[in-house]
């Protein structure tokens, strides 16, 4: 058996849910171990694997990249010292039963440190490194830099940088010091099986997804504008604990933690979706057609992936959440205004043979 090391950032499930695509078919030939970094709300879905988790760096920055000093002060880095990132990269030598043959990073920043060391091929798969490998450009206050800077400190080497994305690049230069090859977004087997069941909803119900990465005090000024409008019900899914505020007794709202497998069953019952603008969650509205308003956290990619979703009619995005921007989006929504839906199952085989192919060829 090949011995392949998988690291996922744990930071929401995106990372987690494409690699198990992957490792599906890897570990027909190979023994595999995944790194997480950052948090274990991924552990359920890692069910038969083995998995050594890892504090993840928190690399702040800014409009001219990397910012050192705010790096220097974040309180999430207290535990990352060279010890601890020495005590998991020989965890997982010492899990795999030896040196790993290759291996794969979705963005998870210390797994290369062990391919640079060892000269074993690396292989990124993860959706931030068009913004290495394209310029695309400014939105207001944030810049291309503020994800690429902290991508070529991470990741400055691979033997293959794939990135997926739900929108084409084409339209902006590339960026020759960094060759990174796009693919479509990879949708996973429960949505696939899904998208079986995708039907025209009668039923009045939204579902909401607010991360909890975004700030307690946008998700709750959400929910206050959500009270408003009674002419839905809005599943609300979040790890914040919103279903114990002020908020909780509106009969037109229900609260729920986080679990994928109640999340998807609202979102199939539902009309359209309304979710912090992560690039996963985006793909697999757009898979089963389900218009989606992109609310982003403060981050480049999330600002980026709203803006697209706009552009390509896949949903809407606004600067401003309020009661008349949500009652625009539903009502636009009901009109079919956005159409901008696309098949991406005629895409998942051929990225995922693409995919594996590469790997094939190194491991031979």
């Amino acid at each position: 058996m090949k011995k392949c090391l998988v690291g996922v950032c744990g930071i929401g499930t995106g990372h987690t849910v494409r690699q198990m695509i992957i490792a599906e078919y890897l570990k027909k030939y190979s023994d595999i171990v995944f790194v997480v970094s950052g948090r274990r709300g991924s552990n359920s879905l890692l069910n038969g694997y083995k998995v050594i988790h890892s504090q993840v760096p928190w690399i702040i920055t800014d409009a001219r990249g990397v910012n050192w000093r705010d790096t220097s002060v974040h309180a999430s880095n207290n535990e990352i010292t060279f010890l601890n990132i020495s005590k998991t990269l020989a965890s997982c030598i010492e899990l795999l039963g030896g040196e790993p043959d290759i291996i794969i990073s979705d963005y998870e920043p210390f797994v290369p440190l062990l391919a640079y060391s060892k000269n074993i091929p690396l292989i990124t798969i993860d959706q931030q490194s068009k913004y290495l490998g394209y310029l695309t450009p400014s939105l207001a206050n944030l810049t291309r830099d503020m994800e690429a800077s902290r991508l070529s400190l991470l990741f400055p080497k691979a033997n293959k940088r794939f990135s997926v994305s739900f929108f084409p690049l084409n339209q902006f230069e590339e960026n020759m010091d960094f060759k990174v090859d796009i693919l479509p977004a990879i949708v996973p087997n429960d949505i696939l099986a899904l998208s079986k069941n995708v039907m025209d909803i009668k039923d009045k119900l939204i579902t909401v997804y607010i991360s909890s990465f975004a700030k307690y005090e946008q998700g709750a000024s959400i929910i206050k504008c959500l009270t408003k409008y009674k002419d839905y019900r809005f599943n609300i899914f979040s790890n914040h604990s919103f279903k114990n505020s002020e908020y909780a007794c509106n009969l037109n709202l229900s609260f729920f933690s986080y679990d994928r497998n109640k999340f998807l069953n609202s979102v199939i019952n539902s009309r359209f979706l309304i979710a912090t603008a992560g690039h996963q969650l985006i793909s697999e509205a757009v898979y089963l057609k389900k218009p989606i308003l992109a609310i982003p956290v403060e981050s480049y990619e999330q600002f980026f992936n709203a803006k697209m979703c706009k552009e390509l009619y896949i949903g809407d995005t606004f600067d401003n959440f309020n009661l008349e921007n949500l009652d625009m989006f539903i009502k636009n929504a009901e009109k079919g205004k956005y159409c901008g839906m696309y098949d991406l199952s005629m895409n998942r085989a051929y990225v995922i043979e693409k995919i594996i192919d590469y790997i094939n060829n190194i491991l031979r």
